[in-house]
């Protein structure tokens, strides 16, 4: 009987301090403007200073699928079931991913390269798959992502050079 009053008073005074905040609905604009400087825009996400940011939630996603890939490329066909499944989550979750007008490019190739990788291991699961198809589609899906890592550099105002051909060990470079 005694908890029961308890928890009784302890239910009416949480109802009165709800209903007495819910009661508040003004808060004073001196108490606001001292949490938000007044007139600040926000800023661009596409800037150079705050690009790395804005890249960084699409390219996480990228990095994930890219483990899964290279886990894929090392299982026997039979274990491709446990894999393709998180890798299909992860390319929902890209395509979900809202990002500016300066993403689009790098988005799209994502999601190309994502749609060309999974296909292909779709189809190297089904009993003979054609070798041909298949190369195709690991060659496609090499391509998408050599497109995206060009934007993402472009983006973080990288330049890519090729690599020079090294001499042969052995021998002395011509002067």
């Amino acid at each position: 009987m005694h908890t029961q009053r308890s928890l009784l008073g302890l239910l009416f005074t949480l109802g009165l301090f709800l209903t007495a905040a819910a009661c508040e609905t003004s808060v004073p604009a001196s108490f606001v403007s001292t949490l938000t400087p007044a007139g600040s825009p926000t800023p661009d996400p596409c800037t150079p200073t705050i690009i790395p940011a804005t890249v960084g939630p699409l390219n996480d996603l990228m990095r994930q699928f890219d483990d899964y890939a290279a886990l894929a490329s090392s299982v026997v066909q039979s274990q491709l079931v446990q894999v393709i499944p998180p890798m299909q989550a992860i390319r929902r979750g890209a395509e979900d991913l809202v990002v500016p007008a300066c993403l689009a490019d790098l988005k799209r190739f994502e999601l190309s390269y994502m749609d060309t990788t999974l296909q292909t291991l779709l189809l190297f699961q089904k009993p003979n798959p054609n070798a041909a198809v298949l190369a195709t589609g690991i060659k496609q899906a090499r391509d998408y992502h050599d497109q995206y890592i060009l934007e993402l550099a472009r983006l973080h105002g990288v330049t890519i050079v090729a690599p020079t051909a090294a001499a042969p060990v052995g021998t002395t470079p011509a002067p």
